[in-house]
């Protein structure tokens, strides 16, 4: 099916997933064994008929050369059009005849110009004459609306170009087209965090949450919608709700230490380190060799003042680490914040001794005379292949 250009194909045995499949998909064909473990062809596509969503979607089953004898299963799934039974062995050329003889006579005229279209479309757009890609895909869309990854390609083309209404307009309509694509709702999603619409995020992923539940969605990518749920609670200050999405997310993934990481980074970036603090240690648990969320966990320590603990933590990772320059100036830092002026010059001089050019390390020492003030040094962003958490 992939060289003939079929962008998306998926794969079940269940019926019930396939039937939901066809309607999530809006499937164009489905291509199904005359005997399966769990169900044959033939009650699959009896099943798609008795509903009005997939009554009409093209089947091509692959059965035995006996079943294409008069008065045999061929002649039985013809009648339940369109549809056709093709004998097994199947090599790519007949089953391409096959393909193509079902479907060429069910292919809009229209449809053919709107992909005509969306090539120049995507030429233009990569050319950065986005304003007339536009146009091209409206154009499309006008003559062929079903095309899902058009509207999607059209409405962040219109966010790009600052013509929000529009775009909101565009991803609403792509959900229309179809409410079942998960993908969808993840744009929308991301176009209202864009607009610093926390509301309106949180309520779009909570439909696509109702949606992966209703299509029977892995239990990995639930837990992330609930994690992006609770995310933007936090950034509405809503604590309680933000757990119970956070809590959510763990009990459908307990065993990810990235996970926890995530959500002890939502807490640390709103200033909630008491909270972060447990996160990361409970990724540690999972994975006690994440370098990188020792890391974020001593910085935690740090700034909720437990400078103890910090440094027995960044002890333990020195053990491991000796010569890493940004530990030890993680080190210092906790030190001088302590009052520990001494110990964080030495540290400082053995960072530099490392790497001559690292510049924290040189703003922090010139600052370690009598009369000093704190610095002001900012958190960089996480860097996952360093301890260094000071720019």
């Amino acid at each position: 099916l992939e060289p003939m250009g079929f962008g998306r194909i998926e794969a079940a045995e269940d019926e019930t997933r396939v039937i939901e499949l066809m309607k999530q998909l809006k499937a164009d064909l489905v291509v199904a064994s005359r005997d399966l473990s769990s169900l044959s062809g033939p009650e699959l596509l009896a099943a798609a008929r008795r509903e009005e969503a997939t009554g009409k979607v093209p089947f091509i089953i692959v059965g035995d050369r006996e079943d294409l004898n008069p008065g045999g299963l061929a002649e039985q799934v013809a009648g339940s059009g369109p549809a056709c039974l093709v004998g097994a062995p199947l090599d790519q050329d007949q089953f391409s005849r096959t393909v193509l003889e079902l479907l060429d006579p069910l292919i809009d005229p229209k449809q053919e110009e709107a992909y005509g279209l969306i090539d120049e479309a995507e030429k233009e757009a990569e050319a950065g004459n986005k304003a007339e890609a536009v146009e091209m895909y409206k154009q499309a869309v006008s003559l062929y609306g079903r095309d899902l990854e058009t509207r999607l390609k059209l409405a962040g083309l219109l966010k790009e170009l600052g013509q929000y209404d529009e775009a909101e307009a565009a991803y609403l309509e792509a959900l229309e087209t179809n409410k079942y694509s998960l993908q969808v709702y993840f744009s929308l999603a991301d176009y209202y965090e864009m607009r610093e619409e926390y509301e309106q995020t949180i309520g779009i992923l909570q439909q696509a949450l109702g949606i992966a539940e209703m299509i029977k969605g892995s239990a990995k990518s639930m837990s992330r919608i609930n994690f992006f749920i609770g995310e933007f609670e936090l950034r509405l200050k809503r604590l309680t709700e933000a757990k119970r999405s956070f809590d959510k997310a763990i009990d459908l993934n307990p065993g990810d230490a990235k996970l926890r990481t995530d959500i002890g980074d939502a807490y640390a970036d709103k200033g909630y380190y008491e909270e972060s603090e447990k996160h990361y240690q409970a990724a540690l648990e999972v994975d006690p060799n994440l370098a990188h969320v020792f890391n974020k966990l001593g910085m935690a320590y740090r700034r909720q003042k437990k400078y103890d603990k910090a440094l027995e933590l960044y002890s333990n990772a020195r053990r491991h680490h000796p010569e890493d320059e940004n530990l030890m100036f993680n080190m210092a830092r906790t030190h001088y914040e302590a009052g520990r002026k001494p110990e964080a010059a030495n540290l400082l001089e053995k960072a530099l001794a490392i790497s001559p050019d690292f510049k924290a390390a040189k703003v922090l020492l010139s600052r370690l005379g009598p009369d000093a003030e704190k610095p002001e040094l900012d958190d960089p962003k996480e860097n996952d292949s360093a301890t260094l958490d000071a720019d």
